[in-house]
C-alpha cells in the first residue's frame, strides 16, 4: 500500500478578496441601516439578525489578519483596530464585545455605529482590500516594475 499522496491546492485571491470587499460593503450598510432606524424611529425586525450578522462577520473574518499584522510587524493600526473592536483587556470594552452583547433588535449607541463603520472600512483599507491598486513613482529607468525588476538584478549581481 502506499503512503504517497498528491495534493494540488489553489487559492482565487482575486475571488477572496472580493468576497471580503462584500463582506466589508455589507456590514458598514448593515451598521448604517441601524443608524437610519434609529434616527427614524424604524422597527427592526428579520433583517435586523441578519445585519447583525453581517457586522460580526466582517469584524470576524479580519481580525485573524489583523491579528497577523500585529503579531509580524507590530503594524500600529492593527493593534488599534483589534483593542476598538476587543477591547484592552482591562477597562475598555470592544465594539464587538459590544454588538455581541447587544440583543438583536436593540441599536447600539449612536456614535458606536458610525465608529465601528469607520473602523471596518480601514481594517479593510489597511489589509489591502479596498485599495484599487496601489502607486509607485517611476524612476528615471522607466515605470515603476521596471524600476523594481532592475534594481534586484543590480543587487545580485553585487
Amino acid at each position: 500500500m502506499s503512503t504517497d499522496t498528491e495534493y494540488e491546492g489553489y487559492s482565487d485571491y482575486n475571488h477572496v478578496s472580493q468576497s471580503i470587499v462584500g463582506t466589508i460593503n455589507d456590514a458598514v450598510q448593515a451598521l448604517s441601516d441601524f443608524r437610519a432606524a434609529d434616527l427614524s424611529g424604524a422597527k427592526l425586525k428579520g433583517e435586523a439578525t441578519t445585519m447583525h450578522a453581517d457586522v460580526l462577520n466582517a469584524c470576524w473574518q479580519l481580525r485573524v489578519e489583523l491579528e497577523h499584522e500585529a503579531a509580524k510587524s507590530g503594524e500600529n493600526f492593527a493593534n488599534e483596530i483589534l483593542t476598538e473592536w476587543y477591547g484592552d483587556g482591562e477597562d475598555q470594552e470592544g465594539w464587538v464585545e459590544t454588538l455581541q452583547a447587544t440583543p438583536t433588535p436593540r441599536v447600539p449607541e449612536k456614535q458606536f455605529l458610525g465608529d465601528l463603520a469607520h473602523s471596518i472600512r480601514r481594517a479593510g483599507w489597511e489589509l489591502g482590500y479596498l485599495k484599487a491598486g496601489r502607486e509607485n513613482e517611476a524612476d528615471d529607468e522607466g515605470d515603476a516594475d521596471d524600476a523594481e525588476v532592475t534594481k534586484l538584478i543590480q543587487e545580485m549581481t553585487v
